[in-house]
């Protein structure tokens, strides 16, 4: 039953990552009035998927897979999975072509497989949009300030608009966005501002033929280049045209940061067909997209969430414990039963 408690209690959620989305499903599920706070058009975040015209074609550009350790996350992960929401991938009872491998000047190694991956199905952001199904979701705003009130906080939009009054406030969104929003809570932004991302440049391609039936995700090394995925080949999408997503090494998107899209994709194309040994082709479809905040640095392994000494106000993200999906998704629920304690 719900407590009156729960319900009286309203709580701000700003970004609709898988972060911010789980927390704001358990603190939904648990009676507490949620509201998120989203400054794209869509849910998902790093969770992302880029949709061309035909039907189901699409590129996972962001998180290519993810993994479960956890015994919290096992037992989503198992749920979804008996659901069809995700399902494992690559599927190595399929053939021998289903398999992640590392790639070295045209040179293909195996890389044995450690723990299971998993995708969403049909695409990587379905998860977030199931998070989401219940939950009130502001889209396309954008928070500039956070101003107490009374032990409440007031949310500013970057118009100048007034969004409410919460009694709590769940930060979901890069550590350097975070720091720089809450200026007014010094402790809390100087903590967030030793929190060290780097970025990713990803290039989306399509071909009308396959370009390999060695493997479907491959390492590399020696390289600008520090992944590729056939996005086709991972359950639930349209397994023709070919679909390739390549990643760049957070130095070299560093380094190519102001580059254009055209000179991006042309450079990592490049290097692909190079470390690959595929014979170069022309894609029928290619673009980029920069993700800055992509990777945290070795050294910011940050707690489960990050707080304001009053503990109203909680930052949580993929930022924290290494930016694995299972990290940021574990994050976020932390950061709801904090708030759940605290009631």
């Amino acid at each position: 039953m719900r407590s009156s408690t729960k319900q009286s209690i309203n709580v701000a959620i700003i970004g609709a990552g898988i972060s911010g989305l789980a927390s704001g499903k358990l603190l939904h599920d648990q009676g507490v009035g949620v509201t998120v706070f989203e400054k794209s058009r869509g849910v998902g975040g790093r969770m992302a998927t880029r949709r061309l015209n035909e039907e189901n074609s699409t590129f996972d550009h962001g998180a290519q897979y993810f993994t479960a350790r956890d015994p919290r996350f096992i037992n989503y992960v198992n749920n979804w999975r008996e659901q069809g929401l995700v399902a494992r991938w690559p599927a190595i009872e399929l053939g021998k072509d289903q398999r992640i491998v590392v790639l070295r000047n045209g040179q293909l190694q195996i890389k044995p497989a450690t723990e299971d991956r998993f995708v969403a199905i049909p695409a990587m952001n379905q998860i977030c949009k199931r998070l989401s199904q219940e939950l009130t979701i502001k889209k396309q705003v954008r928070i500039k300030s956070i101003i107490p009130i009374d032990e409440r906080y007031s949310l500013i939009a970057d118009n100048g608009d007034s969004l409410g009054t919460f009694d709590k406030v769940i930060v979901s969104i890069p550590a350097a966005q975070a720091s720089a929003l809450l200026e007014s809570f010094p402790s809390l932004s100087e903590s967030l501002s030793h929190i060290v991302m780097k970025p990713c440049w990803a290039t989306m391609a399509a071909f009308s033929d396959s370009l390999t039936d060695e493997w479907v995700g491959a390492f590399m090394e020696d390289s600008l280049l520090s992944w590729a995925a056939r996005n086709n080949t991972k359950p639930g999408r349209n397994s023709s045209p070919e679909h390739l997503v390549l990643h760049a090494t957070p130095d070299w998107s560093d380094q190519n940061w102001e580059a254009s899209p055209e000179e991006v994709t042309k450079k990592m194309l490049a290097d692909f067909w190079k470390v690959s040994g595929i014979e170069p082709r022309k894609p029928s479809y290619c673009t980029a997209h920069r993700w800055r905040y992509a990777i945290p640095a070795e050294s910011s392994k940050a707690a489960t969430y990050t707080l304001d000494k009053s503990k109203n106000i909680i930052c949580c993200g993929d930022w924290t414990l290494g930016g694995r999906v299972e990290a940021a998704f574990l994050s976020g629920l932390s950061a709801a039963e904090l708030v759940l304690e605290a009631i």
